[in-house]
């Protein structure tokens, strides 16, 4: 059987959104208008105890554009659309613990 290792630390990361209340966020693909390559990208969530899949997490992603600027805020060092949605999303896994995305490479 297969081991299952914590990372052991994550951050937030930079520009986060509480997506909790607005479904507009709830979907697969983030891309919007944003140019780049499509990626396709999957993930798949295992418990830690017992590496059996997680089905029901929910999941979110975000990420910048080909100009390091993140949709949601605009701030000296970001400067971009505060009420922008583009490359974010968030969805819950499957029965499989798995989610699949539909982003860019910028």
């Amino acid at each position: 059987m297969e081991a299952c290792v914590l990372i052991s630390s994550e951050t937030a990361g930079p520009f986060p959104l509480d997506l909790t209340e607005n479904q507009t966020f709830f979907r697969q693909d983030v891309r919007e208008s944003e140019q780049g390559v499509k990626l396709n990208l999957k993930l798949k969530i295992f418990g830690l105890n017992n590496c059996e899949p997680m089905r029901n997490l929910r999941v979110n992603i975000w990420h910048c554009d080909k100009n390091g600027v993140y949709s949601g805020y605009n701030t000296g060092n970001n400067p971009g659309n505060p009420n922008g949605t583009q490359l974010r999303g968030y969805q819950f896994t499957d029965a499989n613990g798995e989610v699949e995305f539909i982003t860019i490479f910028p």
